[in-house]
């Protein structure tokens, strides 16, 4: 049982419900944080658990570890919304006896419509599978439920079904899974909400949680798009236009449950059958020519829309050369020195769940500096530098070592980070929202954060490698959106950091990116803009030891 003063909410739906649509509608009440899908692990852990893989002790012990956090000062219900947290009801509830439920429940014929678009259950999700990419939709599709895997049904009564039935079985299937676990717990602690009287029900979901009534807007996101020339990506069909034989498939394995929740559904859909039913499904039918994933072509196409053509172009080219390398068993990966080079997110990331490590331990270890990051954490906590703030920056948090346990100790509201690798600073913002903030960034300002906003603003292994203007281009930024009472924690070279061994060993590495500041220079620059040093220590840092500096701005009652 994990303890702490935050009530747990665990938003259930069979996705396609609009889990992203309510988490944000959530998160503007002032006392409730709502992550979506904010634990990539649960895609897996959920359906091992289901296919039977893994004992209910193992995988209540992955999730005492994933959701062991810090409790959070500035809001009273913390939520996680998230399609794959069905058949763990059980185990969450043991882990945490006082929290609570709400099934979000979207009506079959749309649910089933947008998953069938999306290719849930085709051949086209099998071909993806055997391609073995790194790409988050691959996990989806790897982890996608099986009837027979469930014990819902043969290995060949499953391979005998169709996708349409597929993607019908596992609406009622996941729906009815989740009944029956809420009905195993207090009828107090769940609450049913219709996706399609979600903004009639805003008052009955806040007073479920016992927080203050509020108006809160309804944004509905991730709705389906078609994607100009893409031809695997298509908008759904609805009840309206389908065939006898959708209608058919749909009311044998949906009928019963839709019937218990939407009585008179059949009547408020009813229409005249799409003569065009089976020119619809020859276009769904899975294409060999098309090689890339869904979710892939579909971020593509957002990032067009986003005015970012150069990396739009950047993915397409390494994805069909990484292609053409893989037909010939030939794997493309990006070249680093441990601890000097650049280390690819993805590769990074499965290479330590692969190893059972979290990211920090596993570049702790790649890059010999295994308790470093503890090690720095510590000094900054003695130095009272890690106080309960409202907002903290970071520049260049990298792969996040040192956000995950700042985050913790700090707890702020928000966390802005300025980090010029695209693939980090993305990983980062998906898996610490709605906490962390994405900035965009220029390698020399802040720009993007107000002035006075900020109780930490921090650097680890930044100014090691920045030229002397670019580096006191970043302090002007940092003072100004420090406020009073503040810290600045940042490490650099300083003059003593290098002799003539050092020197030598530096030559050897063939890596040139050390740069010296000049501490004096460093320590005057902040003394005259109201910041008293504190502390400073020094650490290993390549074959030198970098020097760490922490500041606290003086305001009029403190001077």
């Amino acid at each position: 049982m994990l303890a702490g003063k935050n009530i747990r909410l665990f938003i259930i739906s069979t996705g396609r419900s609009g889990s992203q649509s309510i988490a944000q509608m959530l998160n503007q009440h002032p006392e409730i944080l709502c992550k979506h899908e904010s634990y990539p692990e649960l895609i897996r852990i959920s359906t091992e658990f289901a296919h039977r893989i893994k004992s209910w002790e193992t995988i209540k012990h992955e999730l005492l570890q994933l959701f062991e956090i810090s409790p959070i000062n500035k809001v009273s219900i913390v939520g996680e919304s998230d399609q794959k947290l069905g058949n763990l009801i059980p185990i969450l509830n043991e882990i945490f006896p006082d929290c609570k439920f709400i099934w979000l429940l979207r009506k079959g014929t749309d649910v089933v419509a947008s998953t069938f678009a999306r290719g849930w259950f085709s051949e086209y999700e099998q071909h993806i599978c055997d391609l073995q990419t790194q790409d988050i939709g691959y996990q989806w599709i790897l982890h996608r439920l099986k009837g027979n895997l469930c014990g819902a049904m043969s290995a060949t009564e499953w391979d005998c079904l169709s996708d349409f039935e597929k993607n019908c079985w596992y609406w009622t299937y996941w729906n009815t899974v989740i009944y029956d676990n809420l009905h195993l717990i207090d009828q107090n602690r769940w609450k049913l909400v219709k996706l399609e009287q979600i903004e009639s029900s805003i008052d009955d979901i806040l007073e479920f949680l016992h927080v203050e009534k509020m108006p809160l807007t309804v944004s509905y996101k991730n709705r389906a798009k078609q994607v100009p020339g893409w031809k695997h990506y298509h908008l759904p069909v609805y009840w309206s236009q389908w065939g006898n034989t959708r209608r058919t498939a749909f009311n044998k394995w949906c009928g019963d449950l839709m019937n218990q929740h939407y009585e008179e559904w059949e009547r408020d859909s009813k229409a005249q059958c799409s003569t065009k039913e089976s020119e619809v499904e020859d276009n769904l039918r899975f294409s060999p020519n098309t090689l890339m994933p869904q979710p892939k072509l579909l971020r593509m196409y957002q990032k067009i829309k986003q005015y970012r053509p150069f990396l739009f172009f950047k993915h397409w080219i390494k994805y069909w050369i990484s292609s053409c390398f893989n037909t010939f068993g030939y794997e493309l990966r990006k070249k680093y020195i441990d601890g000097a080079g650049y280390i690819d997110a993805d590769e990074t990331v499965k290479t330590a769940q692969t190893k059972g490590q979290c990211v920090r331990d596993y570049v702790e270890t790649i890059w010999d500096q295994k308790g470093r990051t503890q090690q720095i954490v510590k000094e900054m906590k003695n130095a009272g530098s890690l106080i309960p703030c409202h907002r903290v920056c970071e520049i260049g948090p990298g792969t996040g070592r040192y956000l995950e346990l700042i985050i913790q100790q700090v707890q702020p509201a928000q966390y802005d980070i300025y980090e010029i690798a695209d693939d980090w600073a993305a990983w980062l913002e998906r898996t610490y929202s709605p906490v962390v903030v994405r900035q965009p960034t220029d390698g020399h300002t802040l720009q993007h954060t107000p002035n006075e906003c900020c109780g930490l603003v921090h650097a680890h292994g930044v100014f090691v490698c920045l030229p002397l203007v670019y580096a006191f281009e970043y302090f002007r930024d940092m003072i100004r959106v420090c406020h009073y009472g503040g810290y600045v924690v940042f490490d650099f070279y300083p003059e003593s950091a290098i002799d003539n061994h050092a020197i030598e060993m530096w030559l050897a590495s063939h890596r040139y990116y050390p740069v010296i500041l000049p501490r004096v220079a460093v320590i005057d620059y902040f003394s005259k803009h109201n910041f008293v040093l504190i502390h400073e220590f020094s650490t290993k840092h390549g074959h030198s030891f970098s020097h760490y500096v922490i500041f606290r701005k003086q305001g009029e009652a403190n001077r």
